[in-house]
């Protein structure tokens, strides 16, 4: 279902395109407190980058000063970057201090169990997948908050168009 950021957002373009840019402003600068704070969902990231890149198209066409609305929307990235790598941090934590070190002993049981001749090996595959599937779920969310972590730093980076704008006098 789609979210009320979501809505708010497709509401803005309609109107944009409608040619009631006023209007299509107003909705947008409605929902730039709550972007411009981060009390959206982790589901609404994308959705709150659009609404300030909508923000920032409407401000342009009416020939507006736009370093207000790209602060807000690097702040905005920079925020949803540095949760989602905090999220995935924190996963990848406790991956590697629970879920990993329990499938590694599960998988050790069941291999010596099989060496006795207690279990059959199908047991012992299982227990070898579910241990791969660990390794690799961490390994995703390493991933992810490496990607994350990247994406924070190049918005705090002065060399980057968009950021060097907000640092150069006018």
């Amino acid at each position: 279902e789609p979210s009320r950021l979501y809505y708010w957002h497709h509401r803005a373009e309609t109107l944009a395109d409608m040619g009631r840019d006023d209007e299509a402003l107003a909705i947008a600068e409605s929902v730039l407190p709550r972007i411009e704070a981060g009390t959206y969902a982790s589901s609404e990231r994308g959705v709150a980058t659009l609404v300030v890149g909508t923000y920032i198209r409407l401000l342009s066409q009416k020939g507006q000063d736009l370093t207000a609305a790209i602060e807000l929307g690097l702040r905005a990235e920079f925020l949803a970057a540095w949760q989602e790598a905090e999220a995935a941090r924190a996963a990848a934590r406790n991956l590697r201090s629970e879920a990993l070190p329990a499938a590694q002993e599960a998988h050790g049981i069941v291999r010596r169990a099989y060496e006795q001749g207690q279990l059959p090996l199908i047991d012992v595959l299982d227990a070898q997948r579910e241990l791969t599937a660990l390794r690799r779920d961490l390994v995703e969310l390493e991933a992810r908050f490496a990607i994350a972590h990247a994406r924070a730093e190049a918005l705090v980076d002065p060399t980057l168009p968009l950021t060097s704008k907000l640092f150069s006098l006018p």
